[in-house]
């Protein structure tokens, strides 16, 4: 199955919304699909950098993902 980067685009927003679990798991189905690193890189520069801060701020699971 490709990757999906609506999911992701999800993950982020929950973050924004401060749904962290909820967001941890969006993000875990996203990387189960083994998305390609350029499709990553692509999404990745369209978001805030605050919320990627917040994101790396979380630590653990989050930061490793």
């Amino acid at each position: 199955m490709p990757a999906d980067g609506e999911t992701l685009k999800e993950a982020l927003q929950a973050y924004s919304e401060g749904k962290l679990e909820d967001a941890l798991t969006k993000l875990q189905e996203y990387c189960a699909a083994n998305p390609g690193d350029e499709e990553v890189y692509a999404l990745l520069r369209t978001v805030d950098e605050k919320l990627l801060l917040r994101v790396l701020s979380q630590r653990g699971e989050h930061e490793r993902l």
